[in-house]
């Protein structure tokens, strides 16, 4: 079944999206162990619990746009491989910012 624009828009509030795209716009480009290491800045707590559950959302953000994998090959060592947020990912996290900023001052 193809992607709707809801899921899409739904995808943004899964574990992690959120926190990947604000590491990576805040920090720069990421290897994956460095991700993996995120924690919640609430609670200090590591935002993915699993290698797997990172892997999957990676995959899923790439295939949205919103973060791009970078391979560098440099003869003689392992391939590096980083993820960076993309202009789309920027301005999704832009929005994404607003609607908790219009969400958070309409709370009684």
């Amino acid at each position: 079944m193809p992607r709707t624009r809801v899921s899409e828009v739904a995808f943004l509030y899964r574990v992690g999206a959120k926190e990947i795209l604000i590491e990576l716009n805040q920090k720069g480009p990421k290897r994956f162990t460095e991700l993996y290491q995120l924690t919640d800045g609430k609670s200090g707590k590591r935002v993915f619990k699993t290698v797997a559950t990172l892997a999957h959302r990676l995959r899923e953000m790439t295939v949205l746009n919103l973060i791009k994998r970078c391979v560098e090959n440099i003869p003689g060592q392992h391939l590096i491989i980083r993820y960076e947020i993309t202009e789309a990912g920027k301005k999704v996290l832009d929005h994404l910012i607003e609607i908790e900023k219009t969400i958070d001052s309409s709370k009684f």
